[in-house]
């Protein structure tokens, strides 16, 4: 095995990217200007994001693949961005995951997720001496979106390991608070977006939202709220704190800075998070660092934009970036 300073559990898509004139309202036809196939998924995404961080052979990925020209290309893929593959999990049963992502002109979008290889990684699968040896070697443990049986024992065979853990739950948040109140409560940080926060609490509000999520697991965990335009939220039993967008597009009227397309902007926020806090930065550096990684990821069209350290440290110390505590 090959020791690694994070392991990164979740999805491998190929990505079919659609740029349109603009978003379809339910039964209108819209015209596509250019389609870009590219490989993606979210478990992918924060990989790399974390890997441009900390150097080759220091992220590994777990996810699962189907035996076909998609995992040969997707393997060689990950290969080139030194993302150590050891832990991939490969089936007959089903085809490797695809997505299929509408832009527009704004760069907002929707994503449509055809899962297939990636529903098949099992919590059997995690029984590998393997898998347990690779948990024991890092530092830190991120879980995105695989089934919840697979993120439930993850989760907590991190918190045995005493390893720093992040969930991201996606779609998974839809269970609500109650359902993963368990696997909450084995996480250091959970991250969401907005709607992923409403399916989460069923409250809008992010403030409220966090004072419920915290009151529920009654533990040391962190949440955070990733909010697009607007900055996120970082929330824990000491205080909630506000930290605003990185607003790149108002330093140069240089075209690179336009915004070009959001999607795999969160996974580039959430790669760069976890890779700042091992480097040693605190959370609210770190969540600086990951606003400005989401923002430079949003000037590139492709879905794994995300920047290098250095990119973002340049970017960093132009800005004027000031956290405001919501609560203390």
């Amino acid at each position: 095995m090959t020791p690694t300073k994070s392991i990164v559990v979740g999805s491998i898509n190929w990505d079919t990217i659609l740029f349109v004139e603009q978003l379809p309202s339910p039964g209108e036809e819209v015209r596509i200007k250019k389609i870009k196939e590219v490989p993606g998924g979210k478990g992918a995404n924060i990989s790399i994001a974390s890997s441009r961080i900390l150097g080759s052979n220091n992220v590994a990925i777990f996810g699962a693949l189907g035996r076909d020209n998609i995992a040969k290309k997707q393997i060689h893929i990950l290969g080139t961005e030194g993302i150590v593959t050891d832990l991939l999990y490969f089936t007959k049963d089903a085809p490797s995951g695809r997505a299929y992502i509408v832009v527009d002109p704004k760069g907002r979008n929707f994503i449509l997720t055809y899962k297939q290889a990636n529903d098949l990684l099992c919590e059997k699968v995690i029984y590998s001496k393997n898998v347990h040896r690779y948990i024991n070697n890092s530092n830190l443990i991120i879980v995105v979106d695989p089934p919840f049986s697979v993120a439930d024992r993850i989760l907590s065979l991190s918190k045995i390991a005493k390893k720093i853990s992040l969930w991201a739950p996606g779609l998974l948040s839809l269970k609500g608070i109650k359902d993963l109140q368990i696997a909450i409560m084995n996480t250091d940080y959970i991250i969401v977006n907005e709607s992923e926060c409403v399916n989460l609490t069923g409250i809008s509000d992010p403030i409220s939202a966090c004072k419920l999520i915290l009151s529920n697991i009654k533990l040391d965990s962190n949440v955070i709220i990733t909010m697009g335009e607007n900055g996120c939220i970082f929330a824990n039993r000491k205080k909630i704190v506000s930290i605003p967008a990185a607003k790149i597009g108002n330093m140069t009227n240089d075209n690179r800075a336009k915004i070009l397309n959001t999607a795999g902007a969160g996974d580039a926020f959430i790669g760069t998070f976890a890779a700042m806090k091992i480097l040693g930065s605190d959370d609210i550096e770190s969540l600086i660092s990951a606003n400005v990684s989401g923002a430079i990821k949003s000037t590139r069209e492709n879905i794994r934009g995300s920047p290098t350290l250095q990119e973002i440290l340049e970017i960093k110390q132009n800005l004027k970036l000031s956290p405001r505590t919501i609560l203390e």
